[in-house]
C-alpha cells in the first residue's frame, strides 16, 4: 500500500490519516449529513507554523488501496500522541456549504437542477450526475437559505445521495453499494429511543411550468377578489399572495374597461370615491401609477401604487380615495379589476396524512411531524418519502454500528485502480531504457511523483475506491436479518468504523418471498403483529 499527501501541491511526510464521511439522508425530515473531513498526521518536527499559515490551501490525500480525496486545509494541532501534528481539512463538499443563497424557480431535468444549484456556489465542473436520475423532469419553486441543506432535501426527495469520490461531486441513486460478506470485524445493534406518533404529515407541491399566465387573483377572478385602494397623493406597498414562484411578471396596463373573467394580459382600471371610473389621462396627469414586482421569496408580488391628486369627482370635489376596480351600473356593484400575468412555476400545496401504525393506546401524540419539502413535487415521491418518515415515528427503526475492512459497489474489489504492468509497458513500448528515463512521465521525478502520476490517470474510476463510497453503503446484518444504510463512517489505513440506520425495504422482503404461495407466506408470519414482522426482518 502507498499513501501520498500534498498541501498546496507540496508533498508531506505522512504518518497516519483518518477520513470522516457522512451520507446524505433518505428521510426528508432529516437534516443530518455533514460535508466530511479528513485528518493527516505528520511528525511534529515538521514545520507546523508553515502549515498553519497555509489555512485554506488545497489538500490531497491518496491511498492506493482506498483511493483519493481532496479538500482545503482548515486547522493545525497536535494529536493525542504529542509526537505528531494533525492537519485537518474539510472535503470539497464544503464548497457547497454556503449561506444566504437565493435560487430562482427551475424547470427541466433533475440533473440540470443540481447543476444549477451547484453553480450558485461557483461550481461549474468537477461533478457528475448519474444518468439513472439525471433525466427525470422536475419543476421546482424558488427558495432561499443554506445551499447544502437544500441540496440534501432535494436528494432525499428523489432517492439520491451526494458524495465526493475521486475528487468529483457525485449525485447518484441510493443503495448502489454494500459491504462485501465476510469482511466484518465487529457489530453492535440498537433500537434507538424514538418519539412515537400515530401519524405524520407531508406537503405535496403540485408544480407546473407556466408562461404569461394569470397569477393574480389566485385561481382566477371571483366575486371574493378583494378591491385594493390607495389615497390621493399617497404611495403604498401591498403584498399580493399568489400560488406560484415567478421568474418574470407583466406590468399591468391602464384600461378603460376590464370584464370579470378577463385574463389575456396584466391590466387594471381605477374608480373614484364617487363610484365612477377615472380616465387614464386624469389618473396619469395627477401622478397616479401602479406597478408590481416579484418579492424576494418569488412566491408573492409587491404592488406599489400612488394615488393621483387634483382629480375631481361627480361633485367636483377632489377625489380622496381611489379603488383598483371596475364600476358598473352607474357606480354600483364594483369589482376588482386587477389582473397580473407572470411566468415561472405554478404550484398547489396539499397536505397528506400518513399513519405510522402505532396504536392509539401507545401514544397521545397524533402527529409526529409535518414535513414541508418544496422538492416533493410528485404524489409518488410524497408517499415514498412519507413512509420513510413514518418509520422514524413508529418505534421500529433499528440502528447498527461496527467495523468492516471494505465497502464497495457490488462486485468491486475495494481497491483504487492502478494501471497494470502491461498498460505501463504499452506506454513505453519500443523505447530504450535511456528514452524511458528521459520520458516526461519519469524525467526529474521521484518514485513517489511517478506513482502519483499513474494514480491520477485512474482518478475517473471513482466506482472502485473506498473514499466517498462508504457513506450510503448498505450493510447486511444476519443477527437482525436486515440491511442498514451507513450514515457516518471513519476510514483509516486499518479499516472502517461506521454507524448505520435501518434500511429494510419492501424489495428486500419480496426477494425472500418470491416464489412462495399465499399459504407459505401466511405460515412464515403466523401469530406475528405487523411490528413484529418488521422488527424480525427478512424471514429465514
Amino acid at each position: 500500500m502507498g499513501v501520498l499527501a500534498t498541501v498546496d501541491g507540496d508533498p508531506i511526510e505522512l504518518q497516519a490519516y483518518s477520513v470522516v464521511e457522512a451520507s446524505t439522508p433518505l428521510s426528508v425530515d432529516d437534516s443530518t449529513g455533514q460535508v466530511g473531513s479528513f485528518t493527516m498526521a505528520l511528525p511534529t518536527g515538521s514545520d507546523a507554523r508553515t502549515h498553519l499559515l497555509m489555512q485554506g490551501a488545497p489538500v490531497r490525500l491518496a491511498d492506493t488501496r482506498n483511493g483519493f480525496t481532496v479538500g482545503t486545509l482548515q486547522g493545525v494541532g497536535q494529536t493525542a500522541d504529542t509526537h505528531l501534528t494533525a492537519l485537518t481539512s474539510l472535503s470539497r463538499l464544503a464548497d457547497l456549504n454556503i449561506y444566504y443563497v437565493t435560487a430562482a424557480p427551475f424547470a427541466g431535468t433533475l440533473g440540470a437542477a443540481f447543476a444549477y444549484y451547484f453553480s450558485l456556489a461557483g461550481i461549474t465542473s468537477g461533478f457528475r450526475i448519474e444518468p439513472a436520475i439525471a433525466n427525470k423532469q422536475v419543476a421546482i419553486i424558488g427558495w432561499s437559505g443554506e445551499l447544502w441543506f437544500h441540496l440534501k432535501s432535494l436528494a432525499a426527495a428523489h432517492m439520491a445521495e451526494i458524495s465526493l469520490v475521486s475528487g468529483s461531486i457525485i449525485v447518484r441513486p441510493v443503495r448502489q453499494r454494500e459491504a462485501i460478506p465476510g469482511r466484518d470485524t465487529a457489530r453492535a445493534r440498537a433500537l434507538p429511543g424514538t418519539q412515537l406518533a400515530r401519524a405524520i404529515e407531508v406537503y405535496h407541491y403540485e408544480t407546473e411550468e407556466i408562461f404569461d399566465r394569470l397569477v393574480y387573483p389566485i385561481g382566477g377572478w371571483s366575486t371574493e377578489a378583494p378591491i385594493l385602494s390607495v389615497n390621493a397623493g399617497e404611495v403604498t406597498e401591498q403584498t399580493l399572495e399568489i400560488e406560484g414562484s415567478l421568474t418574470s411578471v407583466r406590468q399591468p396596463q391602464f384600461r378603460a374597461s376590464v370584464g370579470p373573467q378577463y385574463d389575456a394580459e396584466s391590466v387594471y382600471t381605477i374608480v373614484g370615491d364617487d363610484g365612477l371610473p377615472v380616465t387614464e389621462a386624469a389618473w396619469k396627469a395627477g401622478g397616479g401609477y401602479l406597478e408590481v414586482s416579484i418579492a424576494e421569496d418569488t412566491q408573492s408580488l409587491i404592488l406599489r401604487a400612488r394615488g393621483a391628486t387634483g382629480v375631481g369627482n361627480l361633485n367636483k370635489e377632489a377625489i380622496k380615495v381611489f379603488s383598483i376596480a371596475m364600476a358598473s351600473n352607474s357606480g354600483s356593484n364594483s369589482y376588482s379589476s386587477l389582473r397580473i400575468l407572470g411566468s415561472g412555476i405554478a404550484f398547489r400545496k396539499t397536505k397528506y396524512t400518513i399513519p405510522t401504525g402505532v396504536a392509539p393506546q401507545r401514544t397521545s401524540q397524533e402527529v409526529g411531524i409535518t414535513v414541508d419539502n418544496p422538492f416533493l413535487t410528485s404524489i409518488g415521491d410524497v408517499y415514498a418519502a412519507g413512509n420513510r418518515v413514518a418509520r422514524r415515528y413508529s418505534g421500529r427503526a433499528l440502528g447498527l454500528s461496527g467495523s468492516v475492512t471494505a465497502i464497495n459497489q457490488i462486485g468491486d474489489r475495494g481497491v483504487a485502480k492502478l494501471p497494470t504492468v502491461r498498460e505501463v509497458q504499452a506506454t513505453f513500448e519500443g523505447l530504450t531504457n535511456a528514452q524511458v528515463e528521459a520520458h516526461p512521465i519519469n524525467a526529474g521525478k521521484t518514485n513517489a511523483q511517478i506513482r502519483e502520476f499513474w494514480l491520477s490517470t485512474m482518478q475517473g474510476e471513482y466506482e472502485n475506491q473506498t473514499f466517498g463510497n462508504v457513506g450510503g453503503a448498505r450493510v447486511w446484518d444476519e443477527g437482525s436479518r436486515r440491511f442498514y444504510r451507513i450514515r457516518n463512517a471513519t476510514t483509516t489505513p486499518d479499516g472502517i468504523s461506521f454507524d448505520a440506520e435501518d434500511d429494510l425495504t419492501n424489495a428486500d422482503m419480496q426477494a425472500r418471498l418470491q416464489g412462495l404461495t399465499n399459504a407459505q407466506v401466511t405460515a412464515l408470519f403466523a401469530g406475528k403483529t405487523n411490528a413484529q414482522v418488521v422488527l424480525g426482518g427478512v424471514p429465514l
